[in-house]
C-alpha cells in the first residue's frame, strides 16, 4: 500500500481544490519537515490571503490569526497514514464544517462571552465601568477556554504531491 501511495501523478492545485469543494472539503499543501515512527509534522503553505493585502497590519482577521497561532510555521503533528517521508509535499484536507466549528471556537466564543458578559455587569452593577470591565473579563475567558479545552480535528492526509 505505501508503494501505491507514493506513485505520483500530475498535480494541479487548483483541479484538486475543485475536486474536493464538491465534497465539502477544503485542501492545503503541505511539507513534511520531521518524521518520527508512526507521527509526522507537516508545515503547511501560506496562502496570499494573510499577506497578500495591504491592510495586515490594521486587519482583525490577521491580528487574532496571530493571537491564535504566533508562529506561522508551527507544524502540525499527525499520524503518517500514507507513509510519507520527511521532505514530501504533501495535500491535506479539512471538511468546511469543521473548519467552520474551528471559527466559532475562535471568533464565537470569545465574542458571546463577552457580549454576555458586559450585558450581565451592566445590569448587575447599572455601571458603564464595569459593563466594560465584565465584557473584557468574557472576552478573556472565551479566548482562555477555546484555547485550552477545544480540540479542533487535524486536517487529513490525502497524498503525496512529491516524494523527495
Amino acid at each position: 500500500m505505501e508503494d501505491q501511495n507514493r506513485i505520483l501523478s500530475p498535480f494541479s492545485l487548483e483541479a484538486e481544490k475543485e475536486n474536493y469543494a464538491s465534497q465539502g472539503k477544503l485542501v492545503a499543501l503541505g511539507t513534511v519537515v520531521e518524521q518520527q515512527e508512526e507521527k509526522i509534522w507537516v508545515v503547511t503553505e501560506q496562502d496570499a490571503g494573510c499577506k497578500g493585502c495591504a491592510t495586515e497590519s490594521g486587519c482583525g482577521t490577521s491580528a487574532l490569526a496571530k493571537l491564535f497561532s504566533p508562529n506561522k510555521n508551527a507544524p502540525l503533528l499527525m499520524l503518517n497514514d500514507l507513509g510519507v517521508k520527511k521532505g514530501d509535499l504533501v495535500l491535506l484536507s479539512i471538511d468546511e464544517s469543521d473548519l467552520f466549528k474551528h471559527s466559532m471556537m475562535a471568533y464565537g466564543l470569545p465574542l458571546f462571552l463577552m457580549i454576555g458578559l458586559a450585558s450581565v455587569g451592566l445590569a448587575v452593577t447599572q455601571s458603564d465601568q464595569f459593563s466594560i470591565l465584565f465584557g473584557f473579563f468574557g472576552l478573556g475567558l472565551g479566548w482562555w477556554s477555546a484555547r485550552h479545552f477545544y480540540h479542533p480535528k487535524q486536517p487529513k492526509l490525502e497524498r503525496v504531491i512529491q516524494a523527495e
